[in-house]
């Protein structure tokens, strides 16, 4: 219903912030990050998402057209809200959690409050065919690092020789740092299995 909003923010809350578009303020949901970046008296554009229960409509707000999707796809996730789907965010960049999701890495939704292994699990069995690693910006690793689309290929290559896909995914996430080829990845973090 609202594609993005563009006003002033009156107020910053915990988790939400008071967005004034002419004359009315709006409560707006917002990840930890968005809000961190954002000013009272400073001028604002949220792309917003509207939640509409029975007995509440609730309006969530992201700085990125990214973040927007990324929440989207998160909350289609059974037994994923909302409030959970911010709390992925403020944890969670959309390439981190793109990454996480392409190579099955459930821990990195287990950092975020209420998430359990069962559910970090639940997230990655219904998006991994819904998210492109290869799609990914350079806020998916540190500079230097390889791309998701190549750290998501060392994962395959190492499950089609045998290993368990969280082993894959955890071996390669401590190698991915130095970058390289998929090849050059998946090298590395066969070594790093061998050596457990």
């Amino acid at each position: 219903m609202y594609a993005f909003m563009k006003g002033t923010v009156a107020q910053l809350f915990d988790d939400s912030l008071a967005l004034d578009v002419g004359g009315v303020g709006y409560e707006i949901f917002a990840p930890t990050g968005t809000l961190s970046r954002l000013s009272e008296g400073k001028e604002a554009v949220l792309y917003t998402h509207l939640v509409v229960k029975e007995d509440e409509m609730s309006l969530f707000g992201f700085l990125s057209q990214e973040e927007k999707a990324m929440f989207r796809r998160l909350i289609s996730v059974s037994g994923v809200g909302p409030r959970m789907g911010l709390g992925v965010l403020s944890v969670l960049s959309p390439a981190e959690a793109t990454l996480a999701i392409a190579t099955g890495d459930d821990s990195a939704f287990s950092r975020v409050s209420g998430i359990g292994k069962k559910t970090a699990q639940r997230i990655i069995l219904e998006l991994k065919g819904k998210v492109d690693p290869a799609a990914l910006g350079a806020d998916a690793a540190p500079a230097g690092a390889a791309d998701g689309g190549a750290i998501a290929e060392a994962v395959a290559i190492l499950e089609a020789m045998g290993f368990a896909t969280p082993d894959a995914a955890s071996a390669v996430a401590l190698v991915k740092a130095d970058g390289g080829t998929s090849e050059q990845m998946a090298m590395r973090a066969l070594r790093a299995l061998d050596r457990k």
